[in-house]
C-alpha cells in the first residue's frame, strides 16, 4: 500500500464542517516579498495589488494541523475532481476549470481540486525526460490537450488553471534530489519545476508530478506524492532547491551547500510530516559511540533506527532507544564500534480495525538516512558545488 495516500484517511467532514474549520485556523507561512526576475513575472500574470484589504481578510489563513490532514482530509473533494464528466474534461481549459472550483469553499480547496484532476488525468512523459533530443511542450494548452508532461508542463497548466480561477499563482524554478541523488554530489541533481500560491497573505507550495513506486517484487507503480500538496517549507527545503532563495519562504534561507549536504530524505518523510530536530547533516561524526537524534513527528508516529555497516550490509547489533515528550521523539543510538555506518531512521504506523481501537497490524517505512562516523575523525565539507 502506498503509505503517502493510506496517510489519515479519516472519515471525510462535511462542507459545513470544512468551513468552520477553516474560518478559525491560523495561517503558518509568511508572505513572500515583492519578486523580481521573467520566471516570476509570467506573461499571463494578473494583478493582485489591487485587492482590498477586505477581500484578502475574507479568505481563511489555514494552519498546520489543517494542511497536516489530521483536522481535515480531502476524500469529497478529491472524489469530486476524479469523476469529471468526459464533456467537461476535453472542453477546454476555462470550462473545466470552473467545474472543478465550482464546489471549493476556498482557494485550497480551488487548488486541491485542480490538482487533483491534474495529478489523474495527465501522464508524467517518462519516455521524454529519459531522451536527449524529444522535449514535449510545456504550454499549458499543448499539455492539456496531450495528456502528457515533464514538469514544467504540470506546473504550468496548473498556473493556467489557478488564474482563471482567481488565485495568484507562480511557477517555480530550481533544483530537486532525485532517485539517483548522492548526497553532497550536485551533479546528482536534477532540474525541477514546481508552483507556489498565494491566499489571505500566505504562500503555499505544491510540487504535481508523479513518480514510480517501486514494489517488493521490482516491479511499479505511477503513483502522486500527496504530501508535496501545501507542503510547509521546512520540510520542502529538504528535497527543492529553488534558483529564488525567497521562494523557500524561510525566514532564515539555507545555502545550495546546506541543500546537498542535509539528511537524505525518502517519500514516506515527507507524508508522515516529520521534521528534524538535531541533525539536519547527512554526515554525522561523534567520538562517543552513541549518538542522539531527535525529531518533530506526529503523535500517532513511533520512530525507529536500523544500523548498517554499509549500505547493502547486513544489520549491525546496536542498541537503540526512543523516547516521546509531547511532539518530540528521541533516537538514542548506540554503535557497537568505531567506523563508518549507515544509520536508517524508520517510522511506524499501527493499522487499525475500521472502526475500531484493534490493531491488526503495522507498516515500517524508512523515512530518513545517516552516514555516522564514529571515533576521532574530524567534521569536514562533503559538498561538491561546481557541478
Amino acid at each position: 500500500m502506498n503509505i503517502l495516500s493510506s496517510l489519515y484517511t479519516t472519515t471525510p467532514v462535511s462542507r459545513m464542517s470544512r468551513s468552520l474549520v477553516s474560518m478559525f485556523l491560523l495561517g503558518i507561512f509568511g508572505s513572500l516579498p515583492a519578486l523580481a526576475g521573467t520566471h516570476l513575472n509570467a506573461e499571463k500574470n494578473l494583478s493582485y495589488s489591487n485587492r482590498s484589504a477586505k477581500e484578502a481578510l475574507s479568505k481563511e489563513l489555514a494552519a498546520k494541523e489543517f494542511l497536516a490532514k489530521e483536522a481535515l482530509n480531502f476524500a469529497s473533494i478529491d472524489s469530486y475532481a476524479q469523476s469529471v464528466p468526459q464533456h467537461i474534461a476535453t472542453q477546454s481549459i476555462s470550462k473545466l476549470t470552473a467545474y472543478l472550483t465550482k464546489p471549493a469553499l476556498n482557494d485550497i480547496e480551488k487548488a486541491r481540486a485542480i490538482a487533483r484532476w491534474i495529478t489523474s488525468n495527465i501522464a508524467y512523459d517518462f519516455e521524454a525526460a529519459s531522451s536527449e533530443k524529444y522535449r514535449p511542450s510545456d504550454n499549458a494548452d499543448s499539455v492539456f490537450q496531450n495528456r502528457r508532461a515533464l514538469e514544467s508542463g504540470f506546473a504550468n497548466l496548473f498556473v493556467r488553471m489557478m488564474h482563471i480561477a482567481s488565485v495568484e499563482t507562480f511557477a517555480v524554478n530550481g533544483l530537486k534530489k532525485g532517485f539517483n541523488f548522492a548526497p553532497g554530489d550536485a551533479s546528482t541533481l536534477k532540474r525541477h519545476t514546481w508552483n507556489a500560491f498565494r491566499t489571505g497573505g500566505k504562500w503555499y507550495l505544491v510540487d504535481l508530478p508523479v513518480y514510480k513506486e517501486v514494489e517488493t517484487d521490482g516491479s511499479y507503480k505511477l503513483a502522486y506524492a500527496d504530501a508535496f500538496f501545501c507542503i510547509q517549507p521546512e520540510q520542502m527545503v529538504f528535497t527543492n532547491f529553488p534558483d529564488d532563495k525567497r521562494w523557500q519562504l524561510l525566514s532564515e534561507p539555507i545555502t545550495k551547500e546546506q541543500f546537498l549536504t542535509s539528511v537524505q530524505c525518502f517519500g514516506a518523510y515527507h507524508g508522515y510530516l516529520i521534521t528534524p530536530i538535531s541533525h539536519r547533516d547527512y554526515e554525522i561524526f561523534s567520538k562517543p559511540r552513541s549518538v542522539t537524534l531527535s525529531f518533530d513527528a506526529p503523535m500517532a508516529l513511533q520512530l525507529g533506527a536500523r544500523v548498517y555497516a554499509e549500505k547493502g550490509a547486513k544489520e549491525q547489533h546496536a542498541s537503540i532507544k526512543t523516547l516521546r515528550t509531547g511532539r518530540t521523539f528521541t533516537v538514542h543510538i548506540k554503535f557497537p564500534a568505531e567506523g563508518a555506518y549507515k544509520l536508517e531512521i524508520t517510522a511506524t504506523e499501527l493499522i487499525r480495525e475500521r472502526g475500531t481501537s484493534e490493531v491488526v497490524g503495522c507498516s515500517i517505512k524508512t523515512v530518513a538516512e545517516y552516514n555516522v562516523n564514529i571515533g576521532d575523525k574530524q567534521p569536514r565539507s562533503m559538498a561538491n558545488i561546481s557541478k
